[in-house]
């Protein structure tokens, strides 16, 4: 399970800055040069200016991520390198014919990579609406509004109103829980909240809105693994292949779901071990590859 870093809380050329200064600078700064006053055409140019973005070039197609703090930075420069396997199936198997389901979308970073692959129909599915606002920044900024469709809501077993657990009140942030407070060993701020969402489960949402089903599928879920393959089995039986993120966290949670994928006619054609960043020789999980035969 890949924890991101927190995002920044002062200048990383002034270290010493608390963050009770670097707020009153930035109230300082808001007030000089009216950047929340929409009628007053210098912040109307300022805020077009303070438009951080990030770009990149993958398989010959240039990107722009949209990137408001160092957690979406961070993520905008590891596309490549954070989920190598990850990568390697998207580029041995993705192309024009493929239809992806990104099922933890975050801000998008392998929906939009699939679409560098020639996919011309991705599903981005993403419960945090801090990130949904983000992942469509970069949807419009990429002219893929007609190849994404974002579904901006908890992924579930059942129809239902669902408690999901934050651990922070930031863009770009992972680890949602849906049910319960996360299971990992995780940082909570002082922002930790939850909040009620409507749930649906993807097999009745892809039926009703008569919506194609995917050939290839991500499940990176953060622990809310068995919840939301026990909504979406028919779409898992009529899938190709699936990439799903273990830990030993939920360890019973996933060999249930495994044992879910290998009754679809699921088999693991690939598998890299997870480690601690923080403790190297700790195991916390493996991300599979699973393909139906």
């Amino acid at each position: 399970m890949t924890t991101p870093p927190p995002p920044p809380t002062s200048f990383g050329f002034l270290p010493s800055i608390s963050v009770v200064i670097y707020r009153l600078i930035a109230r300082l700064l808001i007030n000089i040069f009216q950047l929340n006053n929409s009628s007053f055409p210098v912040a109307v140019e300022l805020n077009q200016l303070l438009n951080p973005i990030f770009n990149a070039s993958y398989n010959g197609k240039n990107i722009i991520w949209y990137t408001p703090n160092g957690r979406i930075l961070w993520r905008a420069k590891t596309v490549l390198s954070e989920e190598p396997m990850l990568v390697e199936w998207m580029n041995e198997s993705f192309n024009d014919s493929t239809i992806f389901l990104d099922l933890g979308a975050n801000v998008g970073s392998y929906s939009i990579y699939a679409t560098t692959k020639g996919c011309t129909k991705v599903y981005s599915c993403e419960l945090d609406l801090l990130n949904c606002s983000i992942l469509y920044h970069n949807i419009v900024s990429n002219s893929l509004t007609n190849t994404i469709q974002v579904l901006p809501f908890p992924a579930s077993s059942t129809s239902k109103v669902v408690d999901v657990f934050f651990r922070d009140f930031t863009a770009g942030d992972a680890l949602q829980s849906i049910g319960r407070v996360s299971p990992f060993s995780t940082v909570s701020t002082s922002k930790s909240h939850s909040l009620k969402l409507l749930a649906s489960p993807l097999d009745q949402v892809f039926s009703t809105y008569s919506l194609d089903l995917p050939t290839h599928v991500k499940i990176d879920v953060d622990g809310n693994e068995l919840e939301v393959i026990n909504g979406m089995r028919n779409i898992l039986a009529n899938a190709k292949s699936v990439y799903f993120e273990t830990s030993v966290d939920v360890q019973n949670q996933c060999e249930q779901c495994l044992s879910i994928l290998y009754g679809l006619g699921y088999k693991v054609a690939n598998e890299q071990v997870i480690f601690s960043k923080n403790v190297p020789d700790v195991k916390t999980g493996c991300n599979l590859l699973l393909v139906r035969l």
